[in-house]
């Protein structure tokens, strides 16, 4: 089953950006390493946006986010820094509960997955 990973991603600075796709990356190797099959658009698409300038914010993202979830049937939500109040999250979180998927949040240091967010 393909698993759709979302992490907080744009901010104001490039270096936050900068870490937060490596914190991704790593999150997401760990996942992959653990058997799963993951999707991160922003392990996938932060290189290009770098060396291309594609765009940071959600909104130039939103249609090829919305396609990849269309993809995965479960949305993980990783609970790094940020992810509450990320635009691009919550947008992905209604996203995933209009196609009726399963969401569950992901600690990224245990690696545990819940139905409901970690008090971390």
């Amino acid at each position: 089953m393909l698993k759709y990973l979302a992490v907080p991603y744009s901010h104001q600075s490039r270096r936050v950006e900068n870490a937060r796709a490596k914190q991704a990356a790593i999150l997401a190797g760990k996942l992959i390493k653990e058997g799963n099959h993951i999707i991160c658009p922003v392990v996938m698409c932060h290189p290009m946006n770098r060396l291309v300038g594609l765009g940071g914010k959600f909104e130039y993202w939103r249609e090829f986010d919305e396609l990849m979830l269309s993809v995965c049937f479960e949305l993980w939500v990783a609970q790094f820094d940020g992810w509450k109040d990320s635009v691009g999250i919550t947008a992905e979180i209604r996203m995933a509960e209009r196609r009726g998927m399963t969401i569950r949040y992901v600690n990224p240091t245990t690696l545990a997955l819940a139905r409901e967010p970690f008090a971390i």
